[in-house]
């Protein structure tokens, strides 16, 4: 087997070799020969599985979300919303009384004034 000696990936904490934790939260592996394989992320996060020593949920950029789990791709804040920083949050509605009209919006400063 090639993955006999699996470097932890960065979705999971490791020590001596062995699984101690998980990264995120509720997110969800399956082991299979001794080889970790993420299967699920929770709402907020990419399921990054590009390379088996590389498995991670990825939180969504600034001006991004993801609304259901086992996302493979964040999304642009829809028009009228916006998200400040990288994470799992979902993207805020513009105040009362502003208005953004772009997708992607990172900065409360995008809502103006109606």
């Amino acid at each position: 087997n090639q993955h006999v000696c699996q470097k932890c990936p960065p979705g999971l904490r490791c020590r001596d070799g062995q699984v101690i934790g998980l990264t995120v939260e509720n997110s969800t592996w399956e082991v299979e020969d001794g080889v970790y394989y993420l299967q699920s992320c929770p709402i907020g996060y990419i399921l990054y599985t590009e390379a088996v020593e590389l498995q991670e949920c990825r939180p969504c950029s600034r001006g991004e979300e993801c609304t259901v789990e086992n996302c493979t791709q964040c999304t642009d804040c829809q028009p009228g919303y916006y998200k400040l920083q990288i994470g799992p949050q979902l993207c805020n509605a513009c105040p009362q009384n502003t208005f953004n009209p772009d997708f992607g919006a990172a900065a409360l400063a995008n809502c103006k004034a109606c």
